[in-house]
């Protein structure tokens, strides 16, 4: 990525007219991500913007670039602490995505994210509803990458609202995927999720069993680094606690 962002700087410096603006936004896209990694939020929302700037959306080259730009945006903006703000922006976004492309993936990844900033701004309800919907989806479009995040947050929806039974449906369905994916690092917090739903189905047993198998997907993909550590002995703690009681 260094080596990378030295040349996505250098094709910037070195930008003539006649460069198309797609492969103008797309370099800023790829130094927003950058930056948006290392931590450094003022750049990162520098070139999103550009980025954005740079497409026309009354252009139909533009118009799929232009709307996964605008996700991208949102997603920032929720990450910031704006979700009020990304709830609006999603929800025409939606509605565009719809019209322009039918209930396609993308539609199904805004339908995620929407039900996210809804939990992130409190509106449970509201998430749910999104969750519902993303998961009709899914129950009747052959959708091939990305449903495992997205049975996350349905598990995430449900648990929230202490809907313990389809919380560990749903949460159970995202695990799986993850691992025959052996995307086992990015499954850890979704178990860490499932053993807290195990604990308050009074499921001690196969929550330790979770949380033992979480600890060594972690130690095995981060060493000594602490990785998901914290998370995961806090719910190691919830569970004695609450097994001790009983």
């Amino acid at each position: 990525w260094e080596e990378a962002t030295k040349i996505f700087h250098e094709i910037i410096n070195n930008e003539t007219n006649n460069i198309l603006p797609k492969n103008k936004s797309n370099v800023r896209m790829n130094l927003y991500i950058y930056y948006n990694k290392k931590g450094n939020i003022d750049e990162a929302e520098k070139y999103l913007y550009q980025a954005i700037n740079l497409l026309n959306p009354e252009n139909p080259h533009h118009k799929s670039m232009y709307y996964y730009s605008l996700s991208s945006l949102y997603f920032f903006l929720s990450e910031k602490g704006y979700a009020y703000d990304a709830i609006k922006g999603y929800l025409k976004l939606l509605n565009d995505v719809e019209k322009e492309f039918g209930k396609s993936d993308f539609f199904g990844e805004i339908l995620f994210l929407l039900s996210r900033s809804y939990n992130q701004n409190g509106e449970d309800n509201e998430a749910l509803k999104y969750s519902e919907k993303l998961l009709n989806l899914l129950e009747n479009k052959n959708i091939k990458s990305g449903t495992e995040t997205w049975y996350a947050q349905i598990g995430a929806s449900y648990a929230v609202l202490n809907n313990n039974q389809n919380a560990e449906k749903y949460f159970e369905k995202s695990i799986e995927i993850y691992k025959k994916t052996k995307n086992y690092n990015n499954a850890i917090p979704t178990m860490v999720s499932l053993a807290a739903t195990k604990i308050g189905l009074t499921k001690y047993q196969e929550a330790e069993n979770i949380l033992k198998e979480a600890e060594n997907f972690n130690f095995n993909y981060h060493g000594d680094d602490p990785g998901f550590k914290i998370q995961i002995y806090s719910m190691y703690l919830g569970l004695y606690a609450k097994s001790n009681k009983n």
